[in-house]
């Protein structure tokens, strides 16, 4: 069953294993230079030690028997107070993966429907996105 949860400082090794293959995955959808292999290990540290230092960024997974299947990355800024304020924050989503096998189940879709809630919990006016051409109609169907 798949469980909807925010990231776990467990989970670093598996986001940056993702982050990997989404670099790969656009190198060749986008024909931009490849992650050089050598580097994987230094850059698997990297991207943990980015987690642990930004706490500011909440990540949101969906996850199966320990399997991280899709993550998305959110980044919520405060706006300044006002009197007839009806919102607290704007949110940038980015970093939005679902592994190859698992695309087309809804799984990502159900994952931005949880950042959608989560955006609102938080009383959040706008959520934005920098789509690529190849994630662009995902965004509008959703």
């Amino acid at each position: 069953m798949i469980q909807y949860r925010f990231a776990l400082p467990q989970d670093d090794v598996q986001l940056a294993e993702m982050k990997w293959q989404h670099a790969l995955e656009d190198s060749r959808v986008y024909h931009e230079p490849e992650p050089d292999p050598a580097g994987h290990d230094r850059f698997v540290q990297q991207f943990c030690s980015f987690l642990r230092r930004e706490q500011a960024w909440q990540i949101l997974v969906a996850e199966e028997e320990g399997r991280i299947l899709s993550a998305l990355f959110l980044y919520f800024v405060p706006k300044c107070p006002g009197p007839n304020s009806s919102s607290d924050c704007i949110a940038y989503l980015t970093n939005v993966f679902t592994l190859p096998a698992f695309r087309s189940r809804g799984i990502g879709a159900a994952l931005l429907e949880q950042a959608k809630a989560h955006a609102r919990s938080r009383r959040c006016e706008l959520l934005f996105v920098w789509p690529s051409p190849r994630s662009m109609d995902w965004y509008c169907r959703n």
